[in-house]
């Protein structure tokens, strides 16, 4: 038997395993469901299995930073306080984009975190100003750069409107192949009108790496040992994703399903590395998205 062919009958027993949890009544904002999966031979074909579930909105802050802007450190830690005290219905991730995000060759800020959608969102959304985010791909005062200051009553507002869908994002590691299956599903609460596209990007998280810092309470001048969070590496299916259906018509009580397979580049340590997903309302006339679920969940490695 082939390797490809051993991989593709393994793959489907894999995916097929997680067809018991479609149904499952989940009575908690998020459900987390972690499993080690031993086949016969896993010295070759070990892999791991994690899937999360919404029942709640939840809600996309898009933070963009550069290792050189001297007042991120302190709108990111702002960030992830906020995210703690909402029980983590605040999804964050961070693009390293602009010229406070440029390498500088021979000093410790020669790192590169920008990252090719990175440079897209930063330039199609026209930011303008960092630390800045967008929450839920929503303009605010016609302008999509949101400074700190308002991201609290923003997200708050987010998370007040009603929940319209559900997403359930489901990974399954192949560490002999370095390779990641997703399976994503989308489920409508309410009737959907318009057209709905699916975006599932890798980011990785606490990278150590220099910072510049103007806050004395967070540190010096330069953090040398600063946590980098969530920092966005790829795209799995594109930029803005792809259609839930190639048909117009989406109805409640179907689930809709993707799947991709990635190889993660090596570079990347796939223990701190997480998915997140969400789901959007495309606007073909701006070729953009406004946000209204995203899920999350860290790849299980061991």
């Amino acid at each position: 038997m082939t390797r490809k062919l051993f991989f593709t009958i393994l793959l489907a027993l894999a995916i097929g395993s997680f067809g018991w949890m479609s149904c499952e009544k989940i009575d908690e904002p998020i459900k987390i469901i972690d499993q080690k999966i031993y086949p016969e031979n896993p010295d070759d074909t070990l892999f791991f299995k994690d899937s999360v579930s919404t029942a709640m909105r939840q809600v996309l802050l898009e933070e963009f930073t550069g290792h050189r802007c001297v007042n991120c450190p302190e709108a990111s830690l702002m960030a992830h306080v906020l995210a703690e005290t909402l029980d983590h219905r605040l999804i964050i991730y961070n693009v390293h984009a602009g010229n406070f995000a440029e390498p500088q060759p021979g000093t410790v800020f020669n790192t590169d975190f920008r990252s090719p959608i990175g440079i897209k969102l930063n330039t199609d959304f026209g930011i303008w100003a960092y630390p800045s985010a967008m929450i839920d791909r929503k303009p605010y005062q016609s302008s999509y750069t949101i400074l700190k200051d308002n991201w609290e009553t923003l997200v708050n507002a987010e998370l007040d409107q009603p929940n319209v869908a559900n997403l359930k994002l489901v990974s399954i590691w192949f560490p002999k192949l370095s390779t990641l299956t997703i399976t994503a599903e989308t489920e409508f609460l309410v009737e959907p009108a318009g057209q709905y596209r699916l975006a599932v990007y890798l980011v990785e998280d606490s990278i150590i790496a220099p910072q510049l810092n103007n806050k004395p309470v967070i540190g010096g001048d330069t953090l040398m040992n600063y946590v980098h969070r969530n920092v966005l590496r790829d795209a799995i299916n594109g930029t803005y994703g792809e259609y839930l259906s190639e048909s117009t018509g989406l109805a409640t009580g179907e689930i809709y399903t993707k799947r991709y397979n990635y190889i993660v580049n090596p570079d990347w340590d796939i223990r701190h590395c997480n998915l997140i997903a969400y789901l959007g309302k495309y606007d073909a006339t701006y070729n953009l998205i406004e946000i209204i679920q995203v899920v999350e969940l860290a790849v299980k490695t061991d």
